[in-house]
């Protein structure tokens, strides 16, 4: 007969925070100065959804270690460079 999964067999979920991850990626995306602030306490693998580690890199990427760029050419980067993200 096949083995019933006990309570304690069942996967861990490691402690996540999609709602905060939502926030400070939307600061990253809207305020170009949140990711050098982001960088100073976080990194890719702070993020527990995959696609939130994807848009966590590309505003790095974006942002780079140059002076932060217009909105316009912020957003425009966002669009162009990433548009998987965009969508």
């Amino acid at each position: 007969a096949p083995r019933r999964l006990a309570m304690s067999d069942s996967v861990k979920i490691p402690p996540q925070a999609l709602d905060a991850e939502r926030a400070v990626l939307g600061s990253m995306i809207i305020e170009p100065e949140a990711v050098e602030r982001a960088l100073q306490f976080l990194n890719e693998k702070s993020f527990y959804k995959d696609a939130h580690r994807r848009i966590f890199s590309a505003a790095v990427e974006i942002f780079g270690s140059r002076a932060i760029p217009p909105p316009a050419e912020y957003a425009a980067r966002w669009k162009s460079d990433f548009p998987a993200l965009s969508a």
